[in-house]
């Protein structure tokens, strides 16, 4: 079975948790560049539903996440097989 592993550069909100700010400093707040990682499960025009881990004898995922497209600024992309059809290997440097 061929999987798709993902690198995501992508901007989230920042949270700036219940402590009183002044609006000067809340003027300085910006959203965050993140990079995650995982097995895409699931893609479609607005998101893309990736696993950490994935079981091949059960088909299972664990630690799932969906990222919201918009946020999304680059994706790489490395196809894998799995053990059951030889480790093989090949990435793509694409945008979404």
């Amino acid at each position: 079975m061929i999987k798709e592993i993902v690198i995501i550069y992508w901007q989230d909100c920042s949270m700036h948790g219940n402590t009183s700010w002044t609006e000067k400093e809340c003027k300085e707040f910006k959203l965050v560049d993140l990079i995650s990682m995982g097995i895409i499960i699931r893609e479609t025009d607005e998101y893309i539903v990736t696993g950490n881990d994935y079981c091949e004898e059960y088909n299972s995922y664990r630690n799932v996440v969906v990222y919201p497209k918009s946020g999304i600024k680059r994706i790489r992309r490395v196809k894998v097989r799995g053990k059951k059809n030889n480790a093989n290997l090949s990435t793509s440097n694409n945008p979404l």
